[in-house]
């Protein structure tokens, strides 16, 4: 099944409490089956015996001549991630004043309370210029912007004022009632010496790619700070609520579990690679139970070709920032921002350090924290506290046995995290003071 079509389409979204189609595959108790479906989006999903038998969603339905199963999913009130007031941040550093700014930060027009910078700067091929990617409700709010308006960062629910000005209003949509909508974006003029060029706690924005309903996305947001989740439909017909009186349709849509909440409008959704993240949505909705995203193709068709700036083109190398004790490419909580390094090529160590710092945070939440020099994080658990240092290769973990060691109390437990494949017999010969663990990444 290549499309939905639309008489298809109309019969389902005629139904109460349905709020959108998409293509996608079925899921029974919560695992994915593989077998193709058309995923019916309703603000909340009730029983048969609730619901009047006119208002009982059909099992299946015929698609050009094929009969294709039907999955319910409720997705909640899903409205644009700045009209509603920004929830509190999960790491506060992300609403404050960044200089240079990386994306995944506080941002936003004037009018509005405070979204996210979604992108590290970018070549417009239309624009002509150096511009930031984030969503149109975030940087040129409806009947309240025009070409050229100053941007803040932070936001204005954040503190930002006209002090704060990171960029100027280029080019932007205009969501409107009564009509399909494909995209709500905006792109942002800026001097890239003023921007770092990493996404904070991802690393270097590498380019664009399409995604797949069996890869991991990741995005880095405002509120919510670094979070993961699968992609459940692509090509779907939504209504969005907070554009106007009336709920606004958006088509083409890609469907992800939950992974925000408000503030982190306009972040990159993502695939990560070894060396990066590959943007494959710009995130612009969503409820406690979905996030929505719109596909950076559709992006650039109404705005032009979009080309990550090279991280020594901008005021902040790849990772950077985040200062000394953090390292950097963690969430920024160990470190002033810095000045992001030097650019250039992805550093292996930074990267891997990173990766095993998201990975503790989404493990264990925000009793990790970045730590000093030789000791990469420190997590609290309910068990014991763990130091943990990192290490690219087996030489480079025992290099860290002896700084993590020294770290530590006698209650708290050493670790040194290694990448699968790159360790050494020799870390096995520890005498189980520190723990050797690899990972695969």
């Amino acid at each position: 099944m290549d499309h939905i079509p639309d008489e298809v389409r109309d019969e389902l979204e005629a139904y109460d409490n349905v709020v959108g189609t998409a293509r996608g595959r079925k899921q029974v108790n919560g695992r994915d089956t593989g077998e193709e479906a058309i995923i019916v989006l309703v603000s909340r999903k009730l029983p048969d015996t609730q619901l009047d038998e006119t208002q009982r969603l059909p099992r299946t339905v015929e698609v050009d001549g094929e009969t294709v199963k039907i999955d319910v999913e409720e997705v909640g009130d899903p409205r644009p991630h700045a009209s509603v007031r920004p929830a509190e941040p999960a790491k506060p550093d992300r609403k404050r004043e960044w200089r240079p700014a990386p994306a995944g930060v506080s941002f936003g027009h004037p009018e509005i309370t405070a979204g996210t910078l979604g992108s590290p700067p970018l070549r417009a091929d239309e624009a002509g210029e150096p511009v930031v990617l984030t969503n149109a409700h975030v940087a040129a709010p409806i009947d309240a912007a025009s070409e050229g308006d100053p941007i803040l960062q932070p936001g204005p629910a954040d503190g930002g004022t006209e002090e704060d000005q990171l960029g100027t209003l280029a080019d932007y949509s205009q969501p409107t009632a009564g009509e399909p909508n494909e995209t709500d974006s905006a792109l942002v003029a800026v001097d890239p010496e003023r921007y770092r060029g990493d996404v904070l706690g991802v690393g270097t924005l590498q380019g664009w790619t399409e995604g797949t309903m069996d890869d991991e996305y990741t995005k880095s947001g405002r509120t919510t700070g670094v979070t993961t989740g699968k992609l459940r439909g692509t090509d779907a017909r939504v209504k969005v609520n907070g554009y106007h009186d009336e709920p606004t349709q958006f088509v083409g849509l890609d469907v992800f579990g939950p992974m925000s909440a408000g503030g982190d409008s306009g972040s990159i959704i993502g695939v990560e690679r070894e060396d990066g993240l590959y943007g494959t949505d710009l995130l612009f909705a969503g409820s406690d139970r979905t996030t929505l995203g719109i596909p950076m193709e559709t992006v650039q068709e109404v705005h032009g070709g979009l080309t990550p700036l090279d991280p020594g083109e901008t005021g902040g190398g790849s990772g950077g920032g985040g200062g000394g004790s953090g390292g950097g490419g963690d969430d920024g909580s160990g470190g002033d921002g810095g000045d992001g390094g030097d650019g250039g090529e992805p550093d292996p160590d930074r990267f891997f350090r990173a990766r095993v710092g998201n990975a503790l945070r989404r493990r264990y939440g925000e009793v990790v924290r970045a730590d000093a020099a030789g000791v990469d994080f420190r997590v609290e658990t309910y068990l014991a506290t763990l130091v943990v240092a990192t290490g690219t290769t087996g030489d480079a973990a025992l290099d860290a046995v002896g700084p993590v060691a020294a770290a530590a109390d006698p209650e708290e437990v050493p670790v040194v995290v290694f990448p699968t494949g790159e360790g050494t017999d020799r870390l096995s010969s520890l005498d189980g003071r520190v723990l050797a663990v690899d990972v695969d990444v």
